[in-house]
C-alpha cells in the first residue's frame, strides 16, 4: 500500500503502529526444526526443571527465503522443494549447525506471529522508524518537502519531493529517493531524483550524489553525514533540471526501435514492456525528452510492483545521463528542414 504526500511526522507516527506488530529474538539453531507437514518452524525450549515448551510459526516469503542462505540452500532449490525433501535438508543443516545463532524477525500484524526473516548475528538492524526519525529531524524546512512511500514489510521505498520554487522548475522538482529494508531484501540507500510534478514519478540518477549503506556495523556516523547528503543530492538536482529541458531540443527518428533496445538492453520484463507501449500510446516520443518521459509514465502504471517501478524509474535516468549514446536515432538540422518541406 503507498503512503501519498504526508509530513514526515505524519510517515513517523504510520511506521510507529506498524513496527508495534514487530518484535525479534536470537535463537539457537539446535532448537529449531521444520515441521514437513505444513512447512512450519517449531521453536522448542527445555527449562531447568525439564519441561519443553514449543512454540510452532509460519513462514512469510522472505523468511523461507532468508533461511535457505544461512544454511547453505541455495534460494531456488529451497523454494522448488516438495514440503517434505525441504524440511530433511533444513533439519539436516539445523543439526550440522546446532550451536549457530539466528537474528530472527517476527511480524504478527495478523494476529499470530510470523517469521519475516532469519538474519545473522552481524545484521546492523536500521528500522524504517529510525530513518523517519532522521528525516523528521534533520530535514531542512527551506526544501519543503513533502513524502511518499511504500512499505511492504519486506522493503520501503519513498519518493521526498522538494515544493520549494528554488529546487523546482514548471514541470519538475528536486527529489531525493530513499530505500531501506529490515529484513536484508535492500542497503539503506538515499539516490538523486527529479520528479515530475504532472506524471507523479520522477527519474532516478543513480551516479549522482547519494549513499548505499549495508546493513553492517554501526550506523551513528550516518546522523553526522546525513544533512551533507541531502544537501548534495539537492544541488545536483537544481543543476540537472536544465539538463532535463534541454533534452526536449534532440528531435528523433525510428523512436519505436530506440525505445525496443533500450527496454532489450536493459532486461526489462514483459510487464515492464507492457507499461512501456501504454505510455508510448500516451506519450507519442518525438524527443528525447519524450522517450525519457516515457519510462516516467511507465513507472506509474498500476500493473507495477514497487521494484518495478524503480527499474522503470533507473531506466529513464539513465537515458538522461547519456544522451550522446542515442545519437543514432537523432534527427541532423538537414532532416528537420526536408520534413518541414514535405510536411
Amino acid at each position: 500500500m503507498q503512503e501519498k504526500d504526508l509530513t514526515f511526522g505524519e510517515m513517523l507516527d504510520k511506521l510507529i503502529a506498524r513496527a508495534a506488530f514487530y518484535h525479534d529474538e536470537n535463537i539457537v539453531a539446535k532448537e529449531l526444526r521444520m515441521n514437513p507437514e505444513n512447512g512450519n518452524i517449531t521453536h522448542a525450549v527445555q527449562s531447568p526443571e525439564g519441561e519443553v515448551s514449543v512454540r510452532e510459526f509460519s513462514l512469510l516469503p522472505w523468511g523461507l527465503r532468508t533461511l535457505g542462505p544461512k544454511l547453505g540452500i541455495p534460494v531456488g532449490y529451497i523454494q522448488r522443494c516438495p514440503p517434505y525433501l525441504r524440511a530433511t535438508n533444513v533439519n539436516h543443516w539445523f543439526d550440522v549447525m546446532s550451536d549457530k545463532v539466528f537474528f530472527v524477525r517476527f511480524d504478527s500484524i495478523d494476529g499470530e506471529p510470523k517469521i519475516r526473516a532469519f538474519l545473522s548475528e552481524k545484521y546492523a538492524d536500521f528500522p524504517n522508524v529510525r530513518l523517519a526519525e532522521m528525516l523528521a529531524e534533520n530535514m531542512d524546512e527551506k526544501y519543503a518537502f513533502t513524502v511518499s512511500y511504500t512499505d511492504d514489510g519486506c522493503r520501503f521505498t519513498g519518493e521526498i519531493v522538494s515544493g520549494s520554487d528554488q529546487f523546482s522548475d514548471d514541470e519538475h522538482a528536486s527529489a531525493i529517493w530513499i530505500g531501506n529494508s529490515e529484513i536484508g531484501q535492500h542497503k539503506l540507500t538515499f539516490r538523486t531524483m527529479l520528479y515530475n510534478k504532472a506524471l507523479k514519478s520522477g527519474v532516478i540518477l543513480k551516479t549522482l550524489s547519494g549513499f548505499d549503506e549495508k546493513h553492517i556495523g554501526d550506523k551513528k556516523w550516518l546522523a553526522g553525514s546525513f544533512k551533507e547528503a541531502v544537501i548534495s543530492i539537492m544541488l545536483h538536482c537544481a543543476k540537472n533540471l536544465q539538463s532535463l529541458q534541454d533534452l526536449k531540443r534532440i528531435n528523433l527518428e525510428d523512436v519505436n526501435e530506440m525505445l525496443d533496445i533500450i527496454c532489450e538492453s536493459n532486461r526489462l520484463t514483459e510487464t515492464h514492456k507492457s507499461a512501456v507501449r501504454r505510455a508510448i500510446a500516451t506519450i507519442q516520443p518525438k524527443t528525447l525528452y519524450d522517450v525519457v518521459m516515457v519510462f516516467t509514465a511507465a513507472s506509474t502504471d498500476p500493473d507495477c510492483t514497487p521494484r518495478e517501478r524503480e527499474a522503470l524509474q533507473i531506466v529513464g535516468g539513465n537515458v538522461m545521463m547519456n544522451a550522446k549514446r542515442y545519437g543514432r536515432w537523432r534527427i541532423t538540422p538537414e532532416q528537420m528542414l526536408e520534413e518541414r518541406k514535405t510536411a
